[in-house]
């Protein structure tokens, strides 16, 4: 995921069935829905660089859970 530095951005974690969750701790980023709820999280990213995101339900991250958030420079 690549977003621009400066520009507010939404982070949006829907949980169907369990808890999930949204967690970039560099950033202190931390959102979390319960079972068939949706939480939403604004957000201006302002750290230049690369970021690891996951869900930090147990098992979550080995089945695919996780990815990089990018923040790059305004132009």
């Amino acid at each position: 995921m690549t977003v621009t530095e400066d520009a507010p951005i939404a982070i949006v974690c829907t949980a169907e069935d369990i808890e999930h969750t949204f967690v970039d701790d560099e950033l202190d980023l931390h959102v979390s829905a319960d079972a068939a709820q949706t939480q939403i999280r604004g957000f201006t990213p302002v750290e230049l660089g690369e970021h690891a995101f996951s869900c930090t339900v147990a098992g979550h991250p080995d089945a695919g859970m996780e990815g990089t958030l990018v923040v790059g420079a305004a132009a």
